[in-house]
C-alpha cells in the first residue's frame, strides 16, 4: 500500500490521520508537535477513502479551512495529493499563519469540484508555547501614537498652507491695480506717443504674465492628508465585510472576489486574506503607508502603482507614488490597522 504514495515516500504510514464518516481520527498514541512561531516545517498526513457515497473525488480539490488561536481565519491547499486504488492521501505543510500564536487551531478538510462540496467534521489541535517570543506590545503602542499625532501636525501645516496660498493670490491682484494705476498716470503725463505704446506694451506683457501666475496658483490645490482607520473598534473605523465580491469604502476600492476583508474585534484590527486588492486613489505626488498589526506585515502585503511595487520588510511598509491608483495586495493571510496618504512628500 505505502508504494503507492509516492509523492508520500518518507511518511510513516502509522501517522496518518484517518478521514471516517467525516471524523478526523488521529494515529494512535499521537501528539501535538507543532510549536509557535513553526512556518513550514510540519506536515499532517491524512488518508480518506477514493469513493464516497458513491462519488469518486480523485478528480476533486482537496483543502483545509483552518482558525487560529487568533481568531484568523484561511484557507490552505493540500500538498502532494496521490491515489491508489481505494485511498487518496495528502498533507498539510502548516505555515506561520497557523502558528501565530499559542492556543487551539480548528480546521476541516473540505473537497470540491463543480457543483460538489464535501466537508470533515471540525478536529483541534494545540500550538505550543515557546520562549523566544520578544514581541513587545507597549513600544508598539508608543509608535503608532506618535505615527497618531505626526499625521495631525501634518494636517494643520496643511492648513496653513492653504492661508498662505490665499494671501499671494491678494498680493498679486493688488500689485496688478498698481500696474494699471501707473499706466493711467503714463497717458496723462507722457506725450512721446511711441514711447508711450512701448511702454503700455511692456506693461501689457508684465500684467499677462501676473494674470498667468495668479490663475495657475488658483488652480493648484494643497491637498489634505487622509488616513483610514482601520483598527475596527474605533468609532468610524472600518466595520463591513467582503468575501467572494467588491465594494467600496470611504473612497477606496474593494476587491474581495477571490479573497476576503472583514474587521476582527478581538484583535481590534481587519483581517485581509490572501488575493484581497484595496484600490487607493491619489491626488498628487504622496507617500502611501500600509500600517499592518504587530507580527502580520514582513512579506505578506504589497504595494504597487504603475511598474513600481514594495513588498513589506516588517510591519510599516511605504510607496513614493503620483497622481493615479495605488493598489494594496496580500500576498498572504494579514491583519491591517491602517492605511494612510500624506501628501507633497514623495
Amino acid at each position: 500500500m505505502k508504494e503507492s504514495y509516492n509523492l508520500l515516500i518518507n511518511a510513516d504510514i502509522d501517522e496518518v490521520f484517518a478521514v471516517n464518516n467525516k471524523e478526523i481520527v488521529p494515529p494512535e498514541n499521537y501528539s501535538d508537535i507543532v510549536v509557535k512561531g513553526d512556518n513550514r516545517s510540519n506536515s499532517l498526513i491524512f488518508k480518506m477513502n477514493k469513493i464516497l457515497d458513491g462519488v469518486d473525488i480523485s478528480d476533486k480539490k482537496f483543502e483545509i479551512f483552518y482558525i487560529n488561536a487568533d481568531g484568523y481565519s484561511d484557507i490552505a491547499a493540500a500538498n502532494a495529493v496521490n491515489t491508489s486504488e481505494d485511498f487518496i492521501l495528502f498533507s498539510w505543510l502548516i505555515d506561520g499563519n497557523v502558528t501565530h500564536s499559542a492556543g487551539d487551531v480548528s480546521f476541516i478538510i473540505r473537497v470540491t469540484g463543480a457543483d460538489y462540496v464535501w466537508k470533515s467534521k471540525p478536529y483541534t489541535i494545540k500550538i505550543a508555547d515557546t520562549l523566544d517570543d520578544d514581541i513587545n506590545p507597549s513600544e508598539y503602542s508608543s509608535t503608532w501614537t506618535e505615527d497618531i499625532e505626526s499625521r495631525l501636525v501634518a494636517l494643520e501645516e496643511s492648513n496653513l498652507s492653504n492661508d498662505a496660498l490665499t494671501s499671494r493670490v491678494e498680493f498679486l491682484e493688488n500689485t496688478n491695480a498698481n500696474i494699471e494705476d501707473r499706466l493711467a498716470v503714463l497717458e496723462e503725463n507722457i506725450s512721446d506717443e511711441k514711447s508711450l505704446l512701448e511702454k503700455i506694451a511692456n506693461i501689457e506683457n508684465s500684467i499677462s504674465s501676473i494674470n498667468e501666475r495668479i490663475s495657475a496658483l488658483e488652480k493648484s490645490e494643497i491637498y489634505e492628508n487622509v488616513y483610514y482607520d482601520f483598527e475596527c473598534n474605533n468609532d468610524g473605523a472600518y466595520n463591513e465585510s467582503y468575501q467572494g465580491s467588491t465594494g467600496t469604502w470611504k473612497g477606496l476600492t474593494i476587491n474581495a472576489e477571490l479573497g476576503k476583508l472583514a474587521p476582527n474585534a478581538g484583535a481590534n484590527c481587519t483581517q485581509i486574506n490572501a488575493g484581497t486588492e484595496i484600490i487607493i486613489p491619489v491626488k498628487s505626488n504622496c507617500v502611501v503607508t500600509v500600517q499592518a498589526c504587530q507580527g502580520y506585515g514582513e512579506g505578506k502585503l504589497k504595494l504597487s502603482q504603475n511598474e513600481t511595487e514594495v513588498t513589506a520588510a516588517g510591519d510599516t511598509t511605504s510607496l513614493n507614488a503620483v497622481k493615479g491608483n495605488v493598489v494594496l495586495t496580500a500576498i498572504e493571510g494579514s491583519y491591517i490597522a491602517s492605511i494612510s496618504v500624506t501628501y507633497g512628500e514623495a
